[in-house]
């Protein structure tokens, strides 16, 4: 009997130990089920946030490589300053790059000058005039495909749209090349001044616009009072060390304003240049506008001259009417081979002021 019970005594120590075992590895088993657990919300979590990032991504892509890049609109105009009656041929392009499909309407060429002196003119896509296009001929000298595909603005809800009235959506229209076009402008019709240029297209209600280089308009040098002109002109390869200056007309811009021009007012010059480079010279301007004077009183303190061209440099006080003189300090450029002289700056600019000089082989007569 006592062996007996001692047995299950053992027995029942052994079946304790086992339980105790399996709850050990019950209880390892939790912990790493626990583990397995956490690792595999950390991976969904770290796949959901990469998710995100790359969705970021491709949204910014598709922004940045939006509208911008679409197309490159451009206005040349390789001849920014002519004379009143003469003509100017310049190009309007836009290239289209690839995969994109610009469902063009018309373009707008605006020419915008003082006043009411604005030209909106409107053609289309081959070339031919809807309207406005006073003293304009347009041909178009190369074209892009045309067909269906992704593009912009077609009427389409879906798609991506980056806040300037426009989207991505399929339809017809011009794709993966140039349309480029030759403009040429008559003077003739127009008024003497400055003119902003730009050209643009519409896509559905939606314009798109580039500006161009300023057009300027100047009134053509006439006959100057006074003088020989046949003996008195400047000649390529002359020098101008000696000479009297003398010019009228042209035109006189003071503080981005025309001031005298004609027939509106008279623009007088005088300079007399040294004989020596190494000496100093002194000049004037006077114009007249509706009883205002405007005179700028200069000294000439240095001479660069090749063949063509003569350049002098000045230094002086500008005045309109009964204001206080303002400093000016500008290079004067003389064209030997037309008697044509100017200068510019961001205050007081002459145009093309036609001149003649006086000298031992030339006396001027008043």
């Amino acid at each position: 009997m006592e062996k007996e019970s001692e047995s299950l005594k053992e027995r029942d120590t052994n079946t304790n130990i086992n339980q105790d075992n399996i709850n050990n590895k019950n209880i390892n088993l939790n912990q790493y089920n626990n583990f397995n657990n956490r690792n595999a919300n950390k991976r969904l979590l770290s796949s959901k946030i990469f998710s995100v990032i790359i969705a970021l991504a491709v949204i910014t892509l598709l922004v940045l490589s939006g509208p911008a890049e679409a197309f490159v609109l451009e206005l040349t105009i390789p001849n920014s300053s002519l004379f009143k009656g003469d003509k100017i041929s310049f190009t309007a392009s836009v290239k289209i790059n690839s995969n994109e499909i610009l469902n063009i309407s018309h373009f707008v060429l605006k020419l915008t000058g003082s006043g009411s002196n604005i030209v909106n003119c409107e053609f289309k896509v081959d070339g031919t005039i809807i309207s406005g296009c006073t003293g304009i001929s347009i041909v178009r000298i190369s074209s892009a495909d045309y067909g269906y595909g992704y593009g912009y603005n077609y009427g389409y809800n879906s798609g991506y749209d980056y806040g300037h009235g426009y989207g991505y959506g399929y339809g017809y229209g011009f794709n993966n090349g140039i349309l480029k076009y030759n403009i040429t402008l008559n003077t003739s019709g127009y008024s003497i001044g400055v003119y902003k240029t730009s050209i643009g297209f519409l896509i559905g209600e939606n314009e798109f616009e580039q500006a161009g280089g300023d057009l300027t308009i100047k009134t053509k040098p006439g006959p100057i009072s006074g003088g020989n002109r046949k003996n008195c002109d400047f000649a390529e390869g002359e020098s101008v060390l000696g000479k009297i200056v003398r010019g009228e007309n042209g035109i006189l811009f003071v503080e981005q304003g025309v001031f005298g021009n004609i027939p509106r007012g008279t623009n007088k010059l005088n300079i007399n240049i040294p004989s020596k480079i190494t000496k100093t010279g002194k000049g004037s301007i006077t114009s007249i506008r509706n009883g205002e004077k405007f005179t700028y009183d200069f000294k000439i303190t240095k001479i660069v001259e090749d063949n063509t061209f003569a350049y002098f440099y000045a230094e002086g006080y500008y005045k309109v009417g009964k204001v206080k003189k303002t400093k000016l300090n500008v290079v004067f450029t003389l064209d030997k081979r037309t008697s044509i002289l100017s200068f510019s700056s961001d205050k007081v600019s002459l145009e093309s002021i036609l001149v003649v000089y006086g000298g031992k082989d030339c006396k001027l007569t008043k």
